[in-house]
């Protein structure tokens, strides 16, 4: 059974991608944490419970603007990604 601080962490890294990414499948999400899918959909669906993110079919989407999204019209920002 996961600690409090690995669903923590798990919990920080999934919006951290969506941050950067703007959505995460569960397949990414097993394979990055080493989490099996049960444990992946359960992460999934807590922090969609807390508003942090929208399920979709096979993961979720943000509700927050990607990270880069205010620099995203910025030519030399787009040379650097």
């Amino acid at each position: 059974m996961a600690t409090k601080d690995e669903i923590d962490k798990r919990g920080q890294w999934i919006l951290g991608e969506l941050l950067r990414e703007g959505s995460i499948t569960i397949e990414k999400i097993c394979q990055e944490c080493e989490a099996s899918l049960a444990t992946a959909r359960r992460d999934l669906d807590s922090l969609e419970k807390k508003g942090r993110l929208r399920r979709n079919h096979g993961g979720a989407i943000s509700f927050e603007a990607l990270l880069y999204e205010p620099f995203r019209h910025v030519s030399t920002f787009k040379d650097q990604v």
